[in-house]
């Protein structure tokens, strides 16, 4: 019998294998130490911190950690593997989710607007899974986009452009992990040099809180117009007050969530664990809802009603200290693909096929 330690948030959690699983679920900090030495095995997301700092130690019986989360920064994995524990996580799982939620900001940025925006340059900073997902859904728009990933460059065949190429651009969306060491460092990749020097109409992070400098963007933000879009935040659950005020949307870190990336990302580290253990993996199938919606209205309206990041930006707002509630509360979307939009008007069916929808 395997006892595993999980965050009670994590979606699907009934996945694992009952019969040879004792499950403790748990909620705070608090908890979480609390319960830590009896756990052979340890389920987070990215709002727990599992490092020597956070974590005082890590007992003996604990052997696997594991994240259901795309990112890592939130776990030091070098200590886990220096004490003999084994670590898994989900790459990948929501980069569709976070690519919608991007897309969607800049298509709404420019009210609908689909003949202005091809007359802008997106940057993208990052092109690994999620960076890959919103350069598909720019080509199909007819948006032109450059990208950024010098990492990439050095151990694949894609060639990217210059950071300073990436300045030019008249929207510009990061999805980089954070990094404070390395040849190429993230953290405050864009500080107040860049930001200065930055003609961008619309930024876009909803990457990691630490790439961007957020004193920095949020002046720039309420000086001149130009627009911020804000996901992550460098004190979650707290946010930056003139930031959240100025951004043209301003969620809880809630763009990777949907139905299809959280079970996605609970199935990745749910068989990792099961392989780990010698269990029998789970055998499920993707949530999957179609609805059909009458779309004579528009494509703008219609990703206004479905996509929760417009409500979620506007609670967030009157009520910042809602942030953690309206992460872990709101129930989960669903990605387009799993909408059939009718009675679409041409003008928005290249768009809409762009994001996903079905149109008939």
């Amino acid at each position: 019998m395997v006892t595993i330690l999980a965050d009670r948030n994590i979606p699907w959690l009934e996945l694992l294998p009952k019969q040879d699983v004792t499950l403790i679920p748990f909620e705070t900090t608090d908890e979480l130490t609390q319960f830590l030495p009896k756990a052979d095995a340890l389920l987070v997301r990215t709002v727990h911190k599992i490092k020597p700092e956070h974590v005082s130690s890590l007992p003996k019986k604990l052997h696997f950690v594991g994240s259901a989360t795309a990112g890592t920064d939130h776990v030091d994995v070098e200590w886990l593997r220096k004490n003999d524990v084994a670590f898994a996580h989900s790459p990948g799982c929501n980069a569709r989710a976070v690519a919608e939620y991007v897309a969607t900001t800049i298509f709404a940025a420019f009210n609908g607007n689909i003949d202005e925006l091809k007359s802008k340059k997106a940057g993208i900073v990052g092109f690994g899974n999620t960076g890959k997902q919103l350069a598909g859904i720019l080509e199909l728009m007819g948006i032109p986009f450059i990208a950024n990933d010098p990492p990439l460059e050095e151990k694949s065949s894609f060639r990217g452009c210059t950071f300073e190429e990436i300045l030019q651009c008249d929207i510009i969306s990061f999805h980089v992990p954070l990094t404070k060491t390395g040849k190429w460092p993230t953290n405050k990749m864009m500080g107040k040099k860049h930001l200065d020097n930055c003609n961008a109409e619309v930024i876009i992070n909803a990457s990691r809180s630490g790439v961007i400098d957020e004193d920095t963007l949020a002046r720039r933000a309420s000086t001149n117009g130009k627009i911020a879009v804000t996901d992550v935040w460098k004190n979650e659950p707290t946010t930056h007050p003139l930031l959240l005020n100025k951004s043209l949307f301003a969620t809880p870190h809630i763009a990777g969530y949907s139905q299809q990336a959280k079970f996605k990302a609970t199935e990745m580290v749910v068989n990792d664990l099961c392989s780990f253990f010698g269990m029998t993996k789970p055998e499920a199938m993707e949530p999957s809802i179609s609805s059909i919606i009458n779309a004579s209205d528009g494509l703008l309206l219609v990703i206004k009603q479905i996509h929760p990041l417009f409500k979620l930006s506007e609670k967030l707002k009157a009520n910042p200290a809602s942030f953690a509630d309206l992460r872990n509360k709101h129930p989960l979307r669903n990605e387009y693909r799993n909408y059939v939009l009718e009675n679409l008007p041409k003008k928005d069916r290249i768009a809409a096929r762009a994001l996903g929808f079905e149109v008939v």
